[in-house]
């Protein structure tokens, strides 16, 4: 494949030992990364660089085959500034003498919130290569959508995308971040906040923390769809990659700073989101249900947090729910929420930070009170107020449940190593079809019927998407039971 010629733009080379140096560069697309190439001499391309747009430090390919990573000067007084004189491009430098080379084949992984995707080529006209897109690179896009129901992302090169039907419009702004990272922030109007735009892995550069793992161990490829020259007439796809672990590998709603919030993947995920950059919105479509899930309603049986001597205690817990199963008990000193620390919080905050969605779980960093050791739970999220006794079904070892006919079943309680759980099925699955019967056009007794049979087949959503589960009750001996 060729190479194709997107733009033009110069490059500025700071250093104490030398003036400043200007010459052109070259923005091209090759086997499905973006290069820099500049020119060394009159009429003469040099070296091919990966074209960074995200990372804080940014990777390049050298003209040796080398990955290249950037790192501040050590030496007293030195400091490098090499910047770019254009407004299409916002991170490119040139390898010093201060960097530090990592053979291709050393690096593993790239851990950052702050990716979109990260592509990582062997096509075999060029060297295997790492790389980032971020915002600094979308934001000259019409538009991007996040579908994460296919797992692409989809950049609208002509026109942003009609709004569709049941879509939730909130007006979002863009800014360039602060900070130590070059990037941008997108923020739109949520429950009365002005609210950071991330999607867990992120278009963003909140906050721009940044790690290279490097292993003397050949790389493991990691497959994506290439950006190739002849998608780019109205748009091309690049597969959403699940690259573990993330530094936040889910994020519910994080505050950033005073009056600011982090929306995250547990809530956009369930969207198909697009940034309409050209008419500065924030389009969740598939949201008929908008309403329900956002704000989060879910339920974990966590009632009431209180401060005790300078520290948030779980004041109040009810019993034989999500949280008191995974072990949550009244009085325990709460450290952590996804891994974020809740120390110096109000009381106000950390129960944001508590709440979810129904089907999501949060990772809660406990402490005895009195002392101990700290433990780290994970507590799933049910419908508000679904456990109910008279709407339950017991089915080996699963708590199902419903509020009411016409919505699927809810699976609000499951123990670990029995047969409900070894055969797939996890707290906050939702049941919508049971041996070809429809659950939401059932009666429970319909239900229970269903699952009375010998053998057991379940269609499940788990976070929006569809799965299959089977179950042989011949191997087992009991049947389910409505609990009283």
């Amino acid at each position: 494949m060729g190479i194709r010629v997107l733009c033009e733009g110069a490059y500025s080379q700071h250093s104490p030992s030398r003036p400043e140096l200007r010459v052109p560069i070259w923005i091209s697309q090759q086997s499905g990364c973006l290069f820099v190439q500049a020119v060394q001499r009159k009429g003469d391309r040099g070296a091919l660089f990966l074209l960074d747009t995200g990372l804080p430090h940014p990777l390049m390919l050298s003209p040796e085959g080398v990955a290249i990573l950037n790192l501040p000067s050590r030496r007293a007084g030195h400091k490098k500034d090499v910047s770019l004189l254009t407004t299409t491009i916002d991170s490119f430098y040139l390898p010093g003498e201060n960097d530090m080379a990592l053979a291709v084949g050393q690096i593993e992984a790239i851990v950052d919130p702050t990716l979109t995707a990260v592509l990582q080529h062997a096509a075999p006209d060029i060297a295997p290569v790492a790389g980032a897109i971020g915002l600094p690179l979308l934001k000259d896009m019409p538009a991007v959508t996040m579908d994460f129901s296919t797992k692409h992302l989809i950049y609208h090169i002509d026109n942003p995308p009609s709004l569709p039907p049941h879509a939730a419009v909130l007006p979002m702004e863009l800014e360039r971040a602060g900070g130590d990272g070059d990037g941008y922030k997108a923020y739109v109007s949520l429950w009365g906040y002005r609210s950071v735009v991330d999607t867990g892995a992120s278009l963003t550069c909140v906050p721009p923390q940044t790690a290279l793992r490097a292993k003397c161990v050949q790389l493991r490829w990691i497959e994506v769809l290439s950006l190739y020259t002849e998608q780019l007439s109205t748009e091309a796809c690049v597969e959403r990659l699940a690259i573990p672990p993330f530094i936040e590998p889910r994020v519910h709603v994080t505050y950033h700073c005073e009056n600011h919030i982090l929306l995250g993947m547990s809530l956009l995920r369930r969207f198909r989101v697009t940034m309409d950059f050209a008419k500065s919105r924030l389009i969740l479509e598939r949201s008929a249900d908008y309403e329900e899930q956002v704000p989060p309603s879910g339920w974990s049986g966590i009632e009431r947090l209180e401060l005790q001597s300078g520290t948030i205690c779980i004041a109040s817990i009810k019993s034989d729910s999500p949280a008191y199963r995974a072990g949550v008990r009244a009085g325990d000193v709460l450290l952590q929420v996804d891994t974020h620390p809740v120390k110096g919080l109000s009381i106000e905050k950390a129960a944001r930070l508590v709440d979810g969605t129904a089907g999501s779980r949060v990772c809660l960093g406990l402490q005895r009170q009195g002392g101990g050791k700290p433990r780290r739970l994970r507590v799933a999220f049910v419908r508000d107020s679904a456990c109910t006794p008279s709407r339950q079904v017991d089915f080996y070892g699963c708590v199902l449940s419903r509020e009411e006919k016409g919505v699927p079943l809810l699976v609000c309680g499951i123990t670990k190593g029995t047969p409900a759980y070894r055969c797939g099925l996890r707290e906050g699955d939702e049941v919508h079809r049971i041996n070809n019967v429809r659950v939401q056009e059932s009666t429970l007794l319909e239900v229970m019927k269903e699952l009375e049979k010998s053998k057991v087949r379940m269609e499940i959503r788990r976070w929006g998407l569809p799965l299959f589960v089977q179950f042989d009750a011949s191997i087992h001996h009991k049947g389910a039971q409505p609990t009283q």
